[in-house]
């Protein structure tokens, strides 16, 4: 079977159309192009998803260390307080 022949429907008795090879190459080309987009674009999304989970849990685990020093400061300067005030005669 000609390639011509897969390219677009034909007539019963007619010949094939006169571009119908560069329709077919065409549109193969279409097709693989748009594979490996849908390729580079599927993998640029997982990428992207992967680098804002990791962003998002990065900045959870700086919010807790935060609080945590923000808790020990505080209890520091209370206790720093605390002693001064009882060494002032």
């Amino acid at each position: 079977m000609p390639w011509a022949a897969l390219a677009r429907p034909q007539k019963e008795n007619g010949p094939p159309g006169r571009f119908s090879f560069v329709y077919l190459y065409a549109g193969r080309l279409i097709d693989y192009a748009m594979t490996w987009l849908e390729v580079v674009l599927c993998g640029l999304l997982l990428v992207t998803g992967g680098w804002a989970v990791a962003a998002q849990r990065r900045y959870g685990a700086l919010q807790r260390k935060h609080k945590t020093l923000q808790r020990l400061y505080d209890k520091a300067e209370q206790q720093l307080n605390t002693l001064w005030t009882s060494k002032k005669p």
